[in-house]
C-alpha cells in the first residue's frame, strides 16, 4: 500500500503521554502494510514546548494523506490544531471508530473560482 497514515490524538496531560495508544495504533496499521507516520516517535527533549513538538508533528502530518484519529481528540488543542490544518488542505480525516470527518476532496482555485479536484 502507498497510502502514508499520520496518527492524531491526545497526548497532553494524559499518562505516558498517551504514547502506549499511539504505538499500538501504529504497529496495527503497520501490519496491516500501511505507511504510518506516529509522533510518538518524535524524538524531543525536556527543554521542548508545546510549539516546538507540534512544529515537528506538523511536519510528520504533511507528509501523509489519510489522518486517522484516535478517541478524545476533541479535547485535545494539539489535535484540533492536526484536524483543522488537515480538513482546510483537502486530507482524509477519519477517526478510529471509522467515522469520516473529512473525505479529502481538495479544493482549487481557478480564475477565483473554487472547484473539487
Amino acid at each position: 500500500m502507498d497510502k502514508r497514515i499520520y496518527v492524531c490524538g491526545p497526548m497532553t496531560g494524559l499518562p505516558k503521554l498517551n504514547y502506549p495508544r499511539f504505538n499500538e495504533v501504529a504497529g496495527k496499521l503497520r501490519k496491516q502494510g500501511f505507511l504510518v507516520n506516529n509522533p510518538a516517535e518524535i524524538k524531543g527533549d525536556e527543554t521542548w514546548t508545546w510549539e516546538d513538538y507540534m512544529r515537528e508533528a506538523l511536519k510528520l502530518m504533511l507528509e501523509c494523506e489519510i489522518v486517522l484519529v484516535l478517541n478524545g481528540y476533541e479535547h485535545s488543542r494539539g489535535a484540533m490544531v492536526e484536524i483543522n490544518l488537515a480538513k482546510e488542505l483537502g486530507m482524509k480525516v477519519v477517526t478510529e471508530k471509522g467515522v469520516l470527518l473529512n473525505e479529502g476532496k481538495k479544493k482549487m482555485i481557478r480564475k477565483g473560482v473554487a472547484c473539487s479536484a
